[in-house]
């Protein structure tokens, strides 16, 4: 399909108990003038061959296949660069579109330039797609200041579920993406909160799946967590909360603020840093207690 007005990108691995209702919930939008980007991080199992049907059937979807596991971010953000349209969307292979989503969201786009991102209301489903809980939190982050929509980005702990909202992609393009670290869809959220104003359409359709294989269930670990976003740092630790909050300063640094501005961004970050400051120390002892139990591991087997 030529000249997309919207790019939707859905990354994919081992997917196929849900990708196919995902990919269905995406081909069904009454909005038509979009393209469905599927990229697949070397899957093991049925979802390729899913995949291929939905593009042999419709020629809005474009199929790509790492040669291996790379990782979530690198999967994710590789649907970034495939991308031909103006606004763009991440939907998870696990989740699902109510089929308003873009002709909702399309429209609020079009019509303010200082909003980048626009996303409906958020609900959960179960497993098997039955409805449960509205995620009815008001995110909205609309403020004139890009501080103060900084700030209530970052304290609002549901701030993450507008990271499946309708991004302008220029903007998205100027930011650090999909980080390779936990918590990295909060800290886009914060970043593209500072390029302009996120709104909320007062509709369900953003319908988000509940189930034992999702990320927050399936990686308990600082070890899995950072194996999940980057197959390369698989058994290391890092140091999350400093990453996050190393992170945090980057997007004000890139943003585009006045010095007063950036001045308050620093400050904030340096404030939420202190208030956490016994995690940050336990970023720093961890290391040392992993390679510990690893030892002890080796001298009992």
């Amino acid at each position: 399909m030529s000249d997309p007005l919207v790019s939707v990108g859905l990354p994919v691995y081992n997917g196929q108990n849900y990708v196919a209702e995902a990919i269905e919930s995406v081909l069904s939008q009454t909005y038509r003038n979009f393209e469905l980007i599927i990229n697949d991080n070397a899957s093991t199992d049925a979802t390729e061959a899913i995949c291929r049907r939905y593009v042999a059937e419709d020629d809005r979807v474009r199929y790509f296949r790492s040669d291996h596991n790379l990782g979530a971010a690198a999967n994710f953000n590789a649907t970034v660069d495939h991308a031909q349209g103006t606004y763009f969307k991440w939907i998870a292979h696990d989740d699902v579109c109510g089929p308003a989503f873009l002709e909702r969201c399309v429209p609020v786009l079009d019509a303010d330039a200082s909003v980048v991102v626009a996303y409906p209301t958020p609900r959960d489903i179960d497993e098997d797609g039955r409805l449960l809980d509205v995620i009815d939190v008001g995110l909205e982050f609309d403020e004139d200041d890009p501080v103060e929509r900084f700030r209530r980005s970052y304290e609002e702990d549901q701030s993450f579920l507008s990271f499946f909202g309708l991004i302008r992609i220029d903007v998205l393009r100027k930011t650090s993406r999909h980080g390779s670290f936990p918590y990295a869809d909060r800290m886009l959220v914060s970043e593209l909160a500072l390029w302009g104003r996120v709104l909320q359409v007062p509709e369900e359709l953003l319908f988000r799946r509940l189930h034992p294989g999702r990320y927050v269930e399936a990686q308990k670990t600082y070890e899995d967590q950072y194996a999940w976003h980057d197959t390369s740092k698989a058994g290391t630790v890092g140091f999350p909360r400093w990453r996050y909050y190393r992170e945090l300063a980057g997007a004000a640094h890139r943003a585009p603020l006045s010095a007063a501005e950036r001045t308050r961004c620093y400050g904030l970050v340096v404030k939420w840093a202190g208030a956490i400051a016994p995690g940050l120390a336990r970023d720093l002892l961890h290391p040392a207690r992993v390679r510990l139990r690893r030892l002890s591991q080796r001298e009992r087997s």
